[in-house]
């Protein structure tokens, strides 16, 4: 087995809870949350990671169809694992009223976390009724 398969493996279920509270001005806006987490293990009868998470994102409509997206979150560990603070900053066009499409980079801040990352995204938006 290689190493990273042997990193790769987790055992139990993880939990989160997540509280948030938003805001729109105008153009913008402003969503804050805020909760816990309990990860998975990397060994059975090993100490799981345990967490108070926090984070801001904003949204600003440049035009009706261009947002400029952006965020700052933190986990906090109570476990040993390091903690992590992250941004992201990104763009979403809206093709169409059913359509969007994302482009965000991703980065961590804090030695021992994530370092970079580009999430692209494409959102539907469909009608049931």
């Amino acid at each position: 087995m290689t190493r990273f398969a042997q990193k790769a493996r987790t055992h139990g279920v993880g939990y989160q809870s997540l509280a948030l509270l938003g805001a729109t001005w105008g153009s913008a806006k402003l969503a804050l949350n805020a909760g816990g987490m309990v990860d998975t293990g990397a060994q059975v009868g090993r100490p799981r990671p345990v967490a108070a998470t926090v984070g801001l994102d904003l949204a600003y409509d440049l035009s009706r169809r261009l947002t400029v997206l952006g965020e700052l979150g933190a986990a906090i560990y109570a476990s040993d694992d390091p903690n992590d603070f992250s941004g992201s900053l990104g763009i979403q066009w809206a093709t169409s009223d059913a359509l969007r499409l994302s482009a965000v980079l991703v980065g961590g801040l804090l030695p021992g976390g994530d370092r970079v990352g580009l999430l692209l995204g494409i959102t539907p938006k469909l009608s049931l009724f």
